[in-house]
């Protein structure tokens, strides 16, 4: 069985070409008895569009070594139709520089703690700050209520059951607290009394 139907195959969404900025944060989560271990970390994934529009991109497993982690993640993102990262916020990992570069060029990949981005980082890179800043507000705020979330509902029985329900409950809650703006529309009188004018 493939990287991706092992660790990603909840993910079916497809994804934006393009986000400005990406933030990976863990988060563990129990498992019941029966799955012979306790607990297991998983990797979660917050994409910034141009206009600061947050994704929830998914969640993956932290199982076995760090580059075949990050190849699975490098492989669903690409697979789901991303292909240009500007910025990477996560642990300070050798493999995830390397490996996501290989999949997205010219990306750069800041070290970022579990709770903030160092402010040194952030204005290092002030072009993107704003993007910088709304990963780690959705973060901030996410976080805390995935935990929530896992704390209610007790141990898993398996990791991708744990990932397709973060993944829904993720997914819900960007989209209630960040909504996409309506398209813009003239109001019917403005776009009338203009076209009126042009005529006469």
């Amino acid at each position: 069985m493939s990287i991706f139907s092992n660790s990603t195959g909840t993910h079916a969404l497809p994804l934006c070409r393009s986000y400005e900025c990406v933030f990976f944060e863990g988060l563990t989560v129990p498992l019941d008895a029966a799955a012979g271990v306790r607990s297991v970390e998983m990797l979660l994934a917050v994409g910034i569009l141009s206009d600061r529009l947050p994704h929830f991109l998914g969640c993956w497993p932290r199982a076995g070594a760090d580059d075949v982690l990050w190849r699975a993640v490098a492989f669903d993102l690409h697979h789901r139709g991303v292909e240009r990262i500007r910025f990477l916020l996560g642990p300070d990992s050798v493999e995830m520089t390397a490996v996501m570069a290989r999949h997205f060029r010219n990306v750069t990949a800041l070290s970022a703690s579990a709770t903030a981005v160092d402010q040194a980082l952030v204005d290092s890179v002030s072009p993107a700050r704003r993007c910088i800043e709304r990963a780690q507000e959705v973060a901030d705020q996410l976080t805390p209520y995935l935990k929530r979330v896992v704390a209610r509902h007790g141990g898993f029985a398996s990791p991708a059951a744990a990932a397709a329900l973060l993944r829904e409950r993720a997914e819900r809650y960007v989209d209630a607290n960040w909504p996409e703006p309506p398209p813009l529309r003239f109001p019917r009188a403005t776009a009338c009394s203009a076209l009126t004018a042009v005529c006469s």
